[in-house]
């Protein structure tokens, strides 16, 4: 802590770099994991929604982004590469023909359960020095500080 600057200023500006270089860690760590499964890390989630999809008709292509964090023209370049590697295909919808319907292929979903298993085990190593309290507690602090930032408006930011 440099002299005179508050506390406050300090400890935020080293959560800020510790939880950058975590996440940083953290989604190394997950595209190397999906990697080992044919899959990138961007790609995962869109495999994610479409194989925990219900209907067997599979899920409209414009509803793929509304549960991501991402948008639609990344959502519909995934699922073209997906597509090219035998892993999810497209239909078009019985009842409107407008709409592209996407479902995992047999193997995309049995690479998909493959890289879950992947997954689950890489967080349970990830956070394996936490105690269930202390994971609890740290999800509902980041929480908390994620959703704490939604209403700054951009002159509020760069002050």
């Amino acid at each position: 802590m440099s002299g005179g600057e508050p506390r406050r200023d300090w400890i935020g500006r080293e959560t800020y770099l510790l939880v950058e270089l975590l996440s940083q860690r953290l989604a190394g760590e997950l595209d190397a994991a999906c990697r080992a499964q044919g899959l990138t890390a961007a790609q995962y989630p869109v495999m994610w929604v479409a194989c925990l999809h219900e209907d067997e008709e599979g899920i409209p292509l414009g509803s793929i982004s509304d549960g991501l964090v991402t948008n639609a023209s990344d959502v519909s370049r995934l699922v073209t590469r997906l597509e090219a590697a035998g892993l999810l295909e497209r239909t078009r919808s019985q009842a409107d023909r407008r709409v592209v319907r996407v479902r995992p292929t047999a193997r995309g979903r049995a690479v998909f359960e493959r890289a879950t298993d992947e997954v689950k085990a890489l967080h349970r190593r990830q956070f394996s020095d936490l105690a269930d309290e202390e994971l609890e507690q740290l999800h509902t602090l980041l929480n908390q500080a994620f959703w704490s930032g939604v209403h700054l408006d951009t002159t509020e930011a760069a002050s």
